[in-house]
């Protein structure tokens, strides 16, 4: 078999299995947003909107502690001290480190807002919409442009929003 046979072979394999990770992503997403709303709307429908972003934020801080853990108690961080590490853990953060932190906030507010009076649809709607927009705006900000898939994917999300929207 020569190089530009395996090369192919190699190609098609990886396409194989990029798809199936993209479906398998896609059944994932679409599997944990069903039993998020179910959880938030059947199930605990008593807690207060904050209390729900605790409960649904608890994983990743937990994740998120046990890498801070771990990164105290590397050897690096020991030649300092903790005391050290913590009086410098906010070095670098600029305004505009901030900003991605206050924009992050709002969106996880907002998210739990969306699930809480609308549907998994309506956020799946919001979450492609922002995709949409983001590429608009690089256009201005970037100066990118824009290729036949960005558009097609965008007409797509439009016609569909709106066709489920004329639906309601």
């Amino acid at each position: 078999m020569g190089k530009a046979a395996a090369a192919e072979k190699v190609s098609s394999t990886w396409s194989i299995e990029g798809t199936l990770a993209v479906l398998a992503g896609a059944f994932l997403s679409a599997l944990s947003g069903v039993f998020m709303e179910f959880v938030v709307k059947k199930r605990c429908n008593q807690f207060h909107l904050s209390a729900r972003n605790i409960h649904l934020a608890f994983f990743s801080v937990a994740y998120f502690l046990v890498v801070f853990l771990c990164e105290i108690w590397r050897p690096e961080a020991a030649v300092g001290g903790l005391a050290e590490f913590i009086s410098t853990f906010f070095d670098g953060f600029t305004s505009l480190v901030w900003t991605l932190v206050a924009v992050q906030a709002v969106g996880g507010i907002l998210v739990a807002l969306v699930v809480r009076y609308c549907d998994n649809i309506v956020k799946s709607f919001s979450t492609a919409f922002a995709i949409v927009l983001s590429g608009m705006a690089s256009v201005f900000v970037f100066h990118t442009a824009l290729n036949t898939t960005f558009l097609l994917g965008a007409f797509l999300v439009l016609s569909s929003i709106i066709m489920y929207s004329l639906k309601q």
